[in-house]
């Protein structure tokens, strides 16, 4: 025990909290102890997600009534911006904490935040992790850093071979996220392009073959786990992006993604198959509202009702 918890006790994370006390959670973040550790990370992320939020809120307000960057909404959106860049600059510091616990939440409270390069580059170091879902969680995350992923590719292309399969199946969304769009014509999107048809051809890769298995499989195909994982992993990255989820009909692109999908379903399995990668969706997804969201952009395909 420290001399400073023996004086005064542990830090009342709870009070940090309610105070948004940034500097004090960053000082717990050091603390000898796992659990407050990881608490500090976790209320850390609340107060960065919930920056985020009205950053995008004051964001949207100064767009539509066309204020100018100097403008008093203007202001508050730098406000909250400062806010998230401050929880993600004090995040970074834990992503390679000695405590799995405490790494996994780091990684899980970087989810949200977006926009600044602590939060890049820690999920970068995170993908090395010995813990399997910490690496997952970075994969997935580093999504978000879709006009910025420069440096995150290699790593990613390297998690393409990684022992889990889950992580696999992260890095290889991710990839394919950013690179699906053929006007990316780098070297460097084409050495991520080759490195996902290597990918699709390595026999003793489980994720590859199944996916093309299912794309070519007959009506009523039964879906393994490798597969039921790929698709999730798909829809998850619609709503990492947009949280908010999507309104049916307002002509987004991710939309016609998310209905296609659910018509491959419908197509191979019906609603059964449907409702078996809904109810995987629902149990991974910890985005509020997505799960229902899924439902209602589903709605009209085969005989599902949302």
């Amino acid at each position: 025990m420290g001399l400073l918890t023996w004086l005064f006790g542990p830090p009342d994370i709870d009070k940090l909290k309610s105070k948004a006390d940034i500097d004090g959670l960053a000082e717990a973040l050091r603390h000898e102890e796992p659990n407050i550790r990881k608490a500090a990370a976790a209320a850390l992320g609340e107060i960065g997600a919930a920056a985020q939020r009205q950053k995008q809120a004051a964001r949207l307000e100064r767009l539509q009534s066309g204020a100018s960057v100097i403008s008093p909404v203007a202001h508050v959106e730098d406000r909250f911006q400062n806010i998230v860049g401050s929880v993600s600059a004090a995040l970074k510091g834990v992503v390679d904490d000695a405590n799995a616990a405490v790494r996994r939440e780091a990684v899980a409270a970087l989810a949200p935040l977006r926009g600044f390069y602590h939060h890049r580059d820690g999920l970068i170091v995170a993908l090395s992790d010995d813990q399997p879902s910490v690496r997952r969680l970075a994969a997935e995350t580093l999504v978000l850093w879709d006009s910025e992923f420069g440096p995150a590719v290699e790593p990613l292309i390297a998690k393409l071979q990684d022992d889990d399969v889950d992580v696999r199946v992260a890095a290889r969304v991710t990839l394919e996220t950013w690179f699906e769009d053929e006007r990316r014509d780098t070297d460097l999107a084409k050495r991520a392009r080759a490195a996902l048809q290597a990918q699709e051809l390595a026999v003793s890769n489980p994720v590859a073959g199944s996916i093309a298995v299912f794309d070519a499989g007959d009506e009523h195909y039964s879906i393994s786990d490798d597969q039921l994982k790929y698709l999730v992993a798909k829809l998850l990255v619609f709503y990492l992006v947009r949280p908010a989820g999507f309104i049916r009909g307002a002509g987004w692109s991710e939309e016609d993604k998310i209905r296609a999908i659910g018509a491959r379903l419908n197509r191979k399995g019906g609603i059964e198959l449907m409702r078996q990668v809904h109810d995987a969706f629902r149990t991974r997804c910890t985005i509020p509202g997505a799960p229902r969201n899924l439902e209602i952009l589903w709605d009209g395909i085969g005989i599902w009702k949302g």
